[in-house]
């Protein structure tokens, strides 16, 4: 069981199917999954600096964008059904893909200068820009670590602004759609920002059980975030393998924990399964499953319960 009456049935990995194994040359890694707009039935996801699409029903994976558009993008949102909007982190930039074409084209910034200017798109600079989130109607935010900072892109005024101002240096983002607050990631810990107030919390080691001797949450860089219910925050712990925190009452569950060697993926139930360093999430509610991306793999976690 996890928490309030939602149970994990299994950990299925199969590393057969092309679906659950990469076959990318480095073998490195699902930085972030969405379902596809433009093809449904399909899922969206980085591998090895490339965007790639995968059909559930045949397993067949295809690339959609080139090796060299990119360098390092660690996330993504999709504007609309045919645009995606890549944040190219170390090429310090936000572009876009045309799905109709394949072909990508600079959206904000100025790639390979890294900086830290607001203003409109085409004079911006972005530092390390890591996580993002897109918001209903024409807005999305970025993480920016350079300046620890939440930066807000509005593509009706095309204009980029420094929202929030934090004392860490982000990775991770989810927004919980129902207070319309935005919890990050920073090393060691989670912080909470509303949107509407821009109030900053980042959460003590008394405010949450303490996970680790070394009296942080989290053992290592918490990569990504993604709400499974209103009130469960799923998170990759690089750690501890893969954590849920119930921020009502703030206790913890975890699904699989971190194996003794590097690569190892055992699947069993929720004691016995094994990840290592988990990269991202997918909440499929109508399956019933959460995809995870790993380092070389892509396995399901089957849930009872609704989502």
């Amino acid at each position: 069981k996890l928490i309030n009456d939602l149970y994990v049935n299994s950990v299925t990995f199969d590393f057969v199917e092309p679906l659950l194994r990469l076959r990318s040359q480095f073998h490195c890694c699902v930085h972030h999954m969405d379902l596809d707009l433009f093809l449904p039935g399909n899922i969206l996801y980085i591998e090895n600096n490339i965007l790639k699409t995968l059909n559930l029903t045949s397993r067949v994976t295809s690339a959609i964008t080139r090796q060299g558009d990119f360098l390092s993008p660690h996330s993504f949102f999709q504007k609309n059904i045919t645009t995606v909007v890549m944040i190219d982190t170390r090429n310090f930039c936000i572009k876009t893909v045309n799905r109709k074409t394949n072909q990508t084209s600079i959206l904000a910034g100025q790639c390979n200068y890294h900086g830290y200017i607001d203003g409109p798109f085409s004079r911006a600079r972005f530092g390390d820009i890591f996580g993002s989130v897109s918001l209903p109607g024409e807005k999305a935010y970025v993480m920016d670590q350079s300046g620890s900072s939440v930066r807000l892109l509005d593509f009706v005024s095309q204009r980029v602004s420094t929202h929030l101002r934090l004392l860490y240096r982000l990775i991770g983002v989810a927004v919980r759609w129902s207070t319309r607050d935005l919890y990050f990631s920073y090393q060691g810990g989670i912080g909470k920002a509303s949107l509407i107030t821009r109030d900053i919390q980042y959460f003590t080691v008394d405010t949450y059980q303490r996970l680790n001797p070394y009296g942080h949450y989290f053992e290592n860089w918490v990569i990504s975030m993604r709400f499974v219910t209103d009130n469960l925050l799923l998170i990759a712990d690089q750690g501890k393998a893969i954590r849920v925190l119930d921020i009502n009452n703030r206790s913890t569950s975890e699904i699989c924990s971190r194996p003794f060697s590097k690569f190892q993926v055992q699947a069993g139930n929720i004691s016995q399964c094994k990840v290592f360093e988990p990269q991202s999430f997918l909440v499929m509610p109508e399956e019933n499953k959460i995809v995870v991306g790993f380092v070389s793999s892509i396995g399901y976690i089957d849930i009872s319960g609704k989502l």
